[in-house]
């Protein structure tokens, strides 16, 4: 029994340590695993590489990347990575990793980080428009080159607005091309770009944009002259300068015209020569207004207008008629004139005669029609009695303009002895006594033989036409009543005025003499009126006026007289007329005058000083027609009160300060 017990133990032990070895321990033990790229809580952009460590004394077989818990990537060889592109993934988005480690035993272990996403940095740089030129034939756009080691391409976009839709022009791969032109553009409108730069990850940015700067009108022409003469006006006007803009974008000049300065204006012709700048028209008349202006065109159909120009008004001119005696009974009559415009001229020869109800009548005898080049014809004298009347009418080639020359008479008398011929007609030299033919139509110089008429007493040839001076020899005669006022009379008075001792009116009022008023004058002892007024008398007043016994009418107004009014001239008291306006005097009114009552008192219009003295009120409150007024007096002015005796006149201040040059008074 013993005998196999033993072997029976033996076995059994032998039994019991081969079991012993061949059961093994297991493996629970997870392995370890970090995330050593980055950490929870990071911002992360564009390509990103998340990075772990795993480890396990039994082994690691392999690691597993998951995103939001997605599985992303599954690694198994050392360093164990994801590659992440966080471009897919709005800003700010929170991404989850997931790492989880598995052991070759199957053991795992995770780590987790959350990763906020944030491109705002990361986009590529560059790309911003720094000009768009453009000339005739393209717009060339430009922009800054990309500093960017993964830059993809450029997209240049386009718009019409700042603000609109934008259109892709083109793409350039190329970092270094910076520029892109266009053959059809508007440089009228607004064109807009910008560049888009693509990395390669497929960010992007849009830099700033710019527009062509608009092209701008021409710079405009202004009309600088406008001259014509008889059958041509010339329009002249400034060359088109672009101001050193190349290239010069000049393609037309457009001369317009019009008959008023804001009429219409018709297109005349068109220039496609910048230097020539004039243009010549015919059949246009200078004697009405012609308005012009230049229209400038450009390469991009923009047009401006400058300043506009008239021609200067023609004015027709009339010939100036003479004529001349010749030896042989004929007459010379030649006229001067500018011929410019000149057609042809017509010499009439005519009477005049009036009707029943005192209207004239011109009876035409003769005409001759003469080149525009011909100024003088001789032709036989008239043989009749009587007044015949020559004029020159002027025909001009502008349609039916014409102008008339003076007239200038040729008096015919066929006068006996003892008789002298005025305007055609014949006087008895001893009889006639009085010689009135106002506003008779007489033309012409007064003959000197007027002074032949030794016992005239009445003259009085006012309101005709005529014409050159005063003879002397008016001198000679006996006349109580002289008035040739209302002609043309030239030159001054002459002195000999005086010896017509007995003349009580001296009219020359309204005519053209010159030169001062001969002191003479006072030597007529008579004169009750004398009326110089209306001409262009100059010097001071000769106190000699002052002799004649009682001037009722002093009338000297409306001339270039000058100096002061001498004392002589305020002391005549019986001037109820006092007229004195409208000259140049200077100095003040004396005080120690005596100013009697006068119906008109006009001494406005002069350079008279001073104050107004008190002793001109008894004459202010009775005359009828007086003023002060422009002058220099200074004020306070008088207050003469009111008269009884003349109820409806003016009564207070003599004038106002409104009416007075102060500027010399002082405070």
């Amino acid at each position: 029994m013993k005998k196999y017990l033993l072997p029976l133990l033996c076995i059994s032990m032998i039994l019991y340590w081969s079991c012993e070895e061949e059961v093994e321990e297991v493996d629970t033990t997870p392995p370890t695993v970090t995330i050593t790229s980055h950490q929870s809580g990071e911002s992360v952009s564009e390509m990103i590489t998340i990075t772990a460590t795993s480890e396990d004394d039994k082994g690691v077989s392999k690691v597993e990347f998951y995103l939001n818990t997605a599985l992303v990537e599954t690694d198994t060889i050392v360093p164990y990575e994801y590659t992440l592109n966080t471009t897919d993934y709005d800003n700010e988005q929170s991404l989850t990793i997931k790492v989880i480690s598995y052991d070759n035993s199957d053991n795992t272990a995770e780590v987790q980080i959350d990763l906020n996403v944030d491109n705002t940095t990361a986009v590529p740089q560059g790309g911003n428009i720094t000009s768009v030129t453009y000339d005739l034939d393209s717009m060339t756009v430009a922009w800054e080159e990309s500093p960017d080691g993964d830059f993809r391409d450029y997209k240049l976009l386009y718009s019409t607005t700042e603000d609109g839709d934008k259109d892709t022009v083109a793409t350039y791969a190329e970092i270094s091309i910076t520029t892109h032109s266009l053959t059809e553009f508007d440089p009228l409108v607004e064109n807009w770009f910008w560049v888009q730069v693509t990395d390669t990850l497929g960010l992007t940015i849009i830099g700033e944009g710019m527009s062509n700067s608009l092209e701008s009108d021409p710079v405009p022409v202004n009309v600088t002259s406008v001259i014509f003469d008889s059958n041509v006006m010339t329009i002249t006007w400034e060359e088109y300068n672009s101001d050193g803009i190349l290239p010069d974008k000049f393609v037309s000049y457009e001369l317009l015209q019009s008959n008023s300065k804001d009429g219409i204006y018709d297109s005349i012709i068109i220039i496609t020569e910048k230097s020539n700048n004039s243009h010549s028209i015919t059949g246009l008349n200078p004697t009405i207004q012609n308005w012009f202006k230049v229209k400038v065109a450009d390469y991009w159909g923009l047009t401006s207008t400058g300043d506009e120009m008239r021609n200067d008004i023609f004015v027709l001119p009339s010939a100036e008629l003479s004529i001349s005696f010749l030896e042989n009974d004929s007459l010379f009559i030649n006229w001067i004139i500018n011929d410019m415009g000149v057609s042809f001229y017509r010499l009439f020869e005519y009477q005049i005669n009036w009707d029943a109800d005192g209207n004239e009548i011109q009876n035409m005898t003769n005409q001759w029609m003469l080149e525009n080049t011909d100024t003088s014809i001789t032709i036989l004298k008239p043989t009749t009695d009587g007044a015949w009347h020559y004029m020159v009418l002027v025909e001009f080639v502008w349609g039916s303009m014409t102008s008339e020359s003076n007239v200038q008479a040729v008096y015919v008398s066929n006068c006996t002895e003892g008789e002298i011929g005025l305007w055609g007609e014949c006087y008895s030299i001893e009889n006639t006594t009085s010689l009135v033919l106002e506003n008779s139509g007489l033309i012409g110089e007064i003959p000197e033989s007027i002074g032949n008429l030794i016992n005239l007493n009445e003259l009085k040839l006012q309101d005709n036409q005529l014409s050159g001076s005063i003879p002397p020899e008016i001198g000679n005669l006996y006349l109580s009543n002289l008035d040739l006022s209302g002609n043309q009379l030239t030159g001054e008075i002459p002195p000999e005025i005086g010896d017509i001792v007995y003349l009580g009116k001296l009219d020359l009022n309204g005519n053209q003499l010159t030169g001062e008023i001969p002191p003479e004058i006072g030597d007529i002892f008579n004169l009750s009126q004398l009326n110089l007024s209306g001409n262009q008398l100059t010097g001071s007043i000769p106190p000699e006026i002052a002799n004649i016994s009682c001037v009722d009418v002093l009338n000297l107004g409306n001339n270039q007289l000058t100096g002061p009014i001498p004392i002589e001239i305020w002391n005549i008291n019986c001037a109820r007329f006092f007229y004195l306006n409208n000259n140049e005097f200077t100095g003040s009114i004396p005080e120690n005058v005596e100013i009697n009552s006068k119906v008109n008192f006009q001494i406005g219009g002069n350079q008279l000083t001073g104050d107004i003295p008190e002793i001109i009120c008894p004459m202010w409150l009775e005359a009828t027609w007086k003023s002060v007024a422009g002058n220099q007096f200074c004020p306070p002015y008088l207050d003469c009160g009111d008269n009884p005796a003349t109820p409806n006149q003016t009564e207070g201040p003599i004038t106002s300060v409104e009416e007075q040059d102060t500027s010399n008074c002082g405070d």
